[in-house]
């Protein structure tokens, strides 16, 4: 419990941390490789957002199963099916 506590913590602060450097493309702010924890280089997570703050989004988090389930760059899969199953 204490463990996940400071992993949120630590995932709050680099998010408000990292919204001063945020980098725009396409109307996407994107955060990338963030660390939430120090046990190994490979527990980071990217931080996507529309650039449009006058628009209210659903918040969605997606965990992929690590690399031996697929790369987080073939995550378009993931993106195409949520534009599909959640447009109004």
């Amino acid at each position: 419990m204490k463990t996940q506590a400071v992993v949120l913590s630590l995932i709050f602060f680099a998010v408000v941390v990292l919204l001063q450097a945020s980098t725009k493309a396409q109307g996407i702010r994107k955060w990338t490789n963030i660390p939430y924890a120090t046990l190994s280089d490979a527990q980071k997570l990217d931080i996507y957002t529309s650039d449009n703050d006058d628009v209210k989004f659903p918040v969605i988090v997606y965990i992929h199963g690590g690399p031996s389930f697929n790369s987080k760059e073939n995550i378009n899969t993931v993106f195409g099916f949520l534009d599909k199953h959640l447009k109004k």
